[in-house]
């Protein structure tokens, strides 16, 4: 009848719109492709720009039903669509990193990320090479599976400078051989994993006393970052004198440490701080005179403040005092005293501090992360030899 016949004819209908809505989902698919150029996105909707229609005829009663749908795209409409929200796709997952390593060290490794921009995080791994077998498979399957092949861990990552695109990765082993890799975060996502590279850290050209109790791996390896790049002349470091070994007894420190020369003192806080300072001078006890000493310097190995990085801080004035070797006190040095630790420093007391004076420290607290007094928890002191 004609009822069915038009019944039939909107069922057609139908089945055009759903073939509409499969055009706007292929359409829909070449704009999320973000790599396409604006040649090659015309292109493509160019083939979705056709004509969807289809004859059915009903032969009964000679009545002909001929549904038909023409589909125009405006492509006017489309572009601006594109570049609305185009635009959204582009970002929002990060492109995959591309870096290079700019400089290795006994514990660090500076890379420089030729494709950042200042909407992603990076995300650093290092994985240890401990055995050859791992350089061979490295050697033979340089990128395929490197979940299953390495155990990757993230890297703690620092930014030295003002070139947001380089970091450094720090607390590596010395002597080392690792492969590291990179990926970049924002707030739609990640990229992918970049192809992982290879390096092997430098050696520690600074002998430290196997003794120290205060010095672990990863400080070891800061002070010889540090001393080599000052060019440091010594070689070795001994340990006179330990307050976890020896007792926190100044009358101890004294006798262990007199007449020795070139010396080096590394204090531990009960804040969390790592600080000491040289001198070249000798160990010579002496309540009345101070000593001047132009190759005196203060160093931070570690601070609770996390944008304080590992530094030395050299003597401001020559003619100044460098260090005092006084017998009621571990360790002072400075005029001011940059820094105090008495003999009573395992408990709170006011001779006991840090604070800015002779050394061209960057805020007035520096060395115990802004804070002035403290108790100490272990100080060391070395002596430095050829």
């Amino acid at each position: 009848t004609k009822q069915e016949q038009l019944k039939h004819a909107e069922f057609v209908y139908y089945e055009y719109a759903q073939q509409l809505m499969g055009a706007k989902i292929k359409t829909a698919s070449f704009l999320a492709n973000a790599a396409m150029t604006d040649v090659q996105r015309q292109q493509s909707l160019s083939s979705v720009d056709e004509e969807i229609a289809t004859n059915v005829c009903i032969d009964d009663d000679k009545v002909n039903v001929v549904p038909k749908i023409e589909v125009a795209l405006d492509e006017e409409k489309i572009f601006t669509f594109i570049d609305q929200i185009g635009s959204v796709i582009t970002h929002a997952a990060p492109k995959t990193p591309i870096f290079r390593v700019l400089d290795v060290s006994p514990s660090t490794v500076s890379l420089r990320f030729e494709n950042a921009s200042k909407d992603v995080d990076v995300i650093i791994q290092t994985a240890l090479c401990v055995n050859r077998a791992e350089a061979a498979v490295d050697a033979k399957r340089r990128d395929d599976d490197d979940d299953r092949k390495f155990e990757w861990t993230e890297s703690k990552c620092v930014y030295p400078s003002e070139d947001e695109n380089v970091c450094t990765v720090v607390r590596l082993m010395q002597n080392q051989k690792y492969f590291i890799r990179a990926r970049y975060r924002n707030g739609y996502g990640y990229s992918t994993y970049s192809s992982h590279k290879t390096l092997r850290t430098k050696k520690i050209g600074l002998l430290i006393d196997s003794k120290s109790s205060i010095l672990g791996g990863y400080e070891k390896q800061t002070l010889c970052n540090l001393l080599n790049a000052r060019k440091f002349p010594f070689k070795k470091l001994k340990c006179l004198y330990s307050s976890m070994r020896d007792g926190l007894d100044v009358n101890t420190c004294h006798r262990q440490c007199q007449n020795h020369e070139n010396i080096m003192f590394v204090i531990h806080t009960s804040d969390g701080n790592l600080f000491g300072a040289f001198t070249a001078t000798k160990w010579i006890t002496n309540n009345t005179v101070d000593q001047k000493d132009e190759e005196s310097f203060a160093f931070v190995l570690r601070s609770n403040k996390y944008a304080y990085l590992p530094q030395i801080f050299n003597i401001l004035c020559r003619e100044s005092m460098a260090i005092w070797y006084h017998s009621k006190y571990f360790c002072l040095m400075g005029t001011g005293y940059d820094i105090s630790i008495y003999k009573t420093c395992g408990k709170s007391d006011a001779y006991t501090y840090a604070c800015k004076g002779n050394y061209d420290m960057p805020t007035k607290y520096h060395l115990n992360g802004d804070k002035k007094t403290f108790t100490v928890t272990n100080i060391e002191i070395f002596t430095c030899l050829q």
